[in-house]
């Protein structure tokens, strides 16, 4: 189905958008992306403030301990913990 922008309400109440922000960073040796600055906010404030505007819900699935500065960090999202994998994750 083909939303014509002019007549959506935005953002759209019937939408969820979940951001799977668990990895720890491991291959790249800077910690978690999440945390990453892309100018002065961090990779997760960027994609989060995006997703709020086309959406009704948000859920940030953060990395073990990280649901404290998730919170303070995007504040209106729903957080979880993310799983050991990216599908575990998906699947909480």
């Amino acid at each position: 189905m083909m939303l014509n922008s002019e007549t959506q309400e935005w953002p759209d109440p019937e939408l969820a958008i979940l951001i799977p922000a668990a990895g720890l960073g491991t291959r790249l040796g800077l910690g978690p992306k999440a945390w990453l600055k892309i100018g002065e906010y961090s990779l997760l404030k960027c994609l989060v403030s995006k997703a709020m505007k086309v959406a009704g819900t948000v859920v940030v699935a953060g990395p073990p301990g990280g649901q404290q500065k998730i919170i303070e960090l995007c504040p209106g999202c729903s957080v979880i913990e993310g799983g050991a994998t990216r599908q575990d994750t998906i699947r909480l």
